[in-house]
Formats: structure tokens, C-alpha cells, sequence
């Protein structure tokens, strides 16, 4: 890989705001229309962020957004064909989507530790045998572009980066990120228990290794009250071990970023990205 291709993908800005906001579509849609207005909006995959380096219609490189080669996880990778695309450099996320194309990162498993449902997991991080491959074989989704036929893009603002993108042609194993109008993607989002939607400046460039204010990811979070049973100091705060109030057979584990102490019995406000069994997935203070 060339210089450019060796530094480490530009990284997204998550909004912070207050679930009484989230979780009203009328103040969420004011607050993007007063803070956004004009941005593209898009999915927000659930899968595994790369950099994809394509040369003579095929993929020579990946590696993802630590900067480590990824490309010997994907061999299925090595057979997808990039029509009339002799030079280029795509930052995509790499996902393990269901039959309605939803891309979920983790495993979901019934009772009897049956996989219901797979996630990135199982094809990431470690090289699988040949039946994994064959049978969760992995889409990628290209948002952005590097470089393509010889032309640097990262000073080219992201409209025109991504009409390049559009030249690229779909298949089975590449898709394209769509932009939508942002109330009916939230709208979907919601109805499909999707992980958010990312929100990006038309007018903005490419920045290598940074993290930018003018990509901004809103998840779509849920929100409950946790009741404290027990709680553990350590270097990173307080961990909280508790149940949900409204469903106790819910479990909870919750990180808090700082040194206050709870009492046991106490309730707290949390918030979490999605719900894989009993478990929740990210769960931090509300």
C-alpha cells in the first residue's frame, strides 16, 4: 500500500443529546433540520469498519480502522470483480447481513446455545473454515472513497466523493450507502430496530486518522430504569450489576465513568443500542 493508503480511516462524531430528544421525533427532527439542515443521511451498518484497496478490478488490500490487515478474515473477498476499476482506495464497513439485508454485529443464540441469528462476530477477528465462509459469507457497503482510476478524492468535497461512488457498479457482495431524507430513514430506523443513522456535511473533505466534526452518528438508543444490586470500584469508575424495573429475568451491567457510589436498591437511568436475549448491548448512564 502507498502512504496514503497505510493511514488509519477518518473516524465518526457520535451527537450526544438528551433521550427526551431521541426519543421524540418531533424535537429530533427540529434539532437535525436547525443543526444539519442539507446533510446527506445515511445508515449506520452494524459491522466491521475497513479501508479496501482495489487495482485491476480486484481487492489487493483491507485493513481496518486500527490499521491492521484484514483481508485474510474475507477470503470470499478475493472472487469480487470491480468492473472498469483499475485504481482505488474505499472506506467501507463490512457486514453480515440477514435476508432484509440488515447488518447485525452480534450472535444471537436461543436457550439450547442454537444460533439464531449471525453477526459480524462470527466471520471477524479470526480466520473460520471453509462452511462458515460458504455459509455467512460477508456484504461489503461502501460510503466513501480515497482515491479512484488514479484520482486522489480526500480534498474533494463529499458530494463529489460520493458521485464517484456511484460509478461503481453493485453485486451480491458490494453495495453502495444510500442517502435518504433524514425523517424517513429515522423513520426506518426505528421500525427496524436499526443501530442509527450518520449524518454527513456535503461540503466536507476527507480527513486521514481524525476524528470529524462533520460526520456525526445519532444511534438510536433505548432508555429504562436499572434497580442496583451490587456494585464493583475499578479503574475505569463503577461497574453496576442490577435488573431492569420493568422486566426483571433482564439483567444488567452497566459501566459508570466516575467514582459515586450507589446505594443497593437505588434506581438508575440507563440507556442501551439494542437487546441480543437477556443481554444488552452497550449499556451506559442515561
Amino acid at each position: 500500500m502507498n502512504k496514503m493508503e497505510n493511514q488509519i480511516a477518518m473516524l465518526l462524531t457520535e451527537q450526544s443529546m438528551p433521550m427526551e430528544v431521541l426519543q421524540d421525533k418531533e424535537k429530533l427532527f427540529e434539532f437535525v433540520d436547525t443543526n444539519y439542515k442539507d446533510w446527506y443521511a445515511e445508515i449506520k451498518e452494524n459491522g466491521e469498519r475497513n479501508l479496501i484497496s482495489v487495482k485491476n478490478n480486484k481487492i489487493t488490500a483491507v485493513r481496518n480502522r486500527n490499521n491492521l490487515p484484514t483481508f485474510h478474515l474475507y477470503p470470499e473477498l478475493q472472487e469480487v470483480i470491480f468492473p472498469n476499476m483499475q485504481e482505488a482506495l474505499f472506506d467501507c464497513e463490512i457486514i453480515l447481513a440477514d435476508e432484509k439485508g440488515k447488518s447485525h454485529f452480534y450472535n444471537e443464540y436461543d436457550d439450547n446455545k442454537k444460533l439464531i441469528q449471525a453477526g459480524i462476530q462470527i466471520r471477524s477477528r479470526s480466520i473460520k473454515d471453509e462452511n462458515t465462509i460458504k455459509k455467512y459469507p460477508v456484504t461489503i457497503v461502501i460510503f466513501d472513497v480515497l482515491k479512484i482510476n488514479g484520482e486522489t478524492m480526500v480534498n474533494k468535497p463529499y458530494s463529489e466523493r460520493y458521485n464517484k461512488l456511484l460509478q461503481i457498479q453493485e453485486s451480491d457482495r458490494v453495495k453502495i450507502a444510500k442517502n435518504y431524507n433524514f425523517a424517513e430513514l429515522w423513520d426506518r430506523v426505528i421500525a427496524e430496530n436499526l443501530e442509527g443513522s450518520v449524518l454527513k456535511n456535503p461540503n466536507s473533505l476527507y480527513e486521514l486518522g481524525k476524528r470529524t466534526k462533520n460526520q456525526i452518528k445519532i444511534k438510536n438508543y433505548k432508555s429504562g430504569i436499572v434497580r442496583v444490586e451490587k456494585t464493583e470500584q475499578n479503574d475505569k469508575g463503577i461497574k453496576v450489576f442490577g435488573f431492569l424495573v420493568d422486566d426483571e429475568s433482564i439483567k444488567v451491567e452497566v459501566q459508570i465513568p466516575n467514582t459515586q457510589n450507589f446505594n443497593i436498591g437505588e434506581q438508575i437511568k440507563i440507556k442501551w443500542l439494542d437487546m441480543i436475549g437477556k443481554k444488552l448491548i452497550q449499556p451506559v448512564r442515561a
